[in-house]
């Protein structure tokens, strides 16, 4: 079934969960009140119209596992009113287009599973609403830009950063102390060396952990609140020291911990 323009212009479009396929029609740039569209789960090809920049009520664009491809176009940062962005599991390429620094009340953005590349844009940071944020499963370039102070922030996932520090010695650990609502977080193969940050183990909220494939030493932090803990994934780094006490004493995590590698 191929995806066809509405004659009609709903508030609300959702064609998730279908078998619609060809290209999405530039058309739909021209509805007047569109609030969602929701597009996931289809078998979707091409990129995405430049004319999907010009829907300004739009909130929510959900694209997500479609066989979509290309660069994103520069006028998607045009969406001054998005709070939804998932594109997961889609082929784009290319790096985030600079306009998205425009995109401030986005709350949350899943781009995880394609093949966008450069280093992590600083932009981030101007997305102060932002509780939900996914990079995983592409070709994102290291560092972790030290300059996040997303204090909204509850799930930050991050894996597979291409290159190394100069010297080959990896990144140091990036600045999340701001983050105190982080509930959930994955920053596994980044290339960060050097300890693990007291200030993590002090977050309140964070109940998901996962920091493995690094080459993080010293040793393992006390976490005051691990009772509340569910998964600790440390495991191929080099950390060292005693096995923590309070790992033992813990009756919720399920803890994946690795001394040496």
């Amino acid at each position: 079934m191929v995806l066809h323009c509405f004659i009609f212009s709903p508030p609300h479009s959702y064609l998730n969960d279908n078998l619609l396929n060809g290209s999405i029609p530039a058309a739909l740039g021209a509805l007047p009140s569109l609030r969602e569209l929701v597009l996931s789960r289809n078998l979707l090809s091409g990129t995405v119209p430049d004319e999907l920049g010009n829907i300004s009520t739009l909130e929510s664009l959900q694209l997500s596992a479609n066989n979509l491809s290309g660069v994103l176009p520069q006028r998607l940062g045009n969406l001054r009113n998005l709070r939804y962005l998932s594109l997961y599991d889609n082929e784009f390429v290319g790096e985030l287009p600079p306009s998205f620094a425009d995109l401030k009340k986005l709350t949350s953005l899943d781009i995880g599973g394609n093949n966008f590349a450069g280093p992590i844009p600083n932009f981030i940071e101007n997305w102060k609403q932002l509780k939900y944020l996914s990079l995983m499963g592409n070709n994102f370039e290291g560092p972790i830009p030290n300059t996040f102070s997303l204090s909204n922030l509850s799930y930050l996932h991050i894996n597979d950063l291409i290159g190394s520090s100069r010297g080959g010695l990896g990144f140091t650990f990036p600045n999340l102390s701001r983050m105190i609502s982080l509930e959930s977080l994955t920053l596994r193969n980044c290339s960060i060396s050097g300890p693990i940050p007291g200030y993590i183990a002090g977050f309140k909220s964070l109940t998901y952990l996962d920091l493995s494939s690094n080459n993080l030493t010293g040793e393992i932090p006390y976490f005051s609140n691990a009772q509340q803990l569910s998964n600790i994934y440390l495991s191929e780094n080099m950390l060292n020291g005693s096995f923590p006490r309070w790992l033992a004493d813990s009756k919720k995590a399920n803890v994946y911990v690795s001394f040496g590698r």
